[in-house]
């Protein structure tokens, strides 16, 4: 999937999948929430590894992937849990 979207890794990618996680998570059931941060924190996990593309994109994107995943994973989150 990765490979045929290749075109698509790039900096507005970024600011597309930052801007969507300000404006739509904060309207999800908690159970929702949790499920994307998981879907977004395994796509980090993924374009972290795919040796394709540019490799300073990618690494961002699997921050701002993983940073978003953190905003539900929370130290407070985990020990309630």
């Amino acid at each position: 999937m990765l490979q045929a979207n290749l075109d698509k890794l790039n900096a507005n990618l970024i600011k597309l999948l930052q801007d969507w996680t300000e404006t739509t998570f904060p309207h999800l059931e908690e159970t929702v929430k949790h499920d994307m941060a998981v879907y977004i924190g395994n796509l980090g996990n993924l374009i972290q590894q795919f040796p394709l593309g540019n490799r300073a994109i990618n690494l961002e994107l699997s921050i701002a992937a993983h940073n978003i995943a953190a905003t539900v994973f929370t130290r407070d989150a985990l020990l309630q849990a």
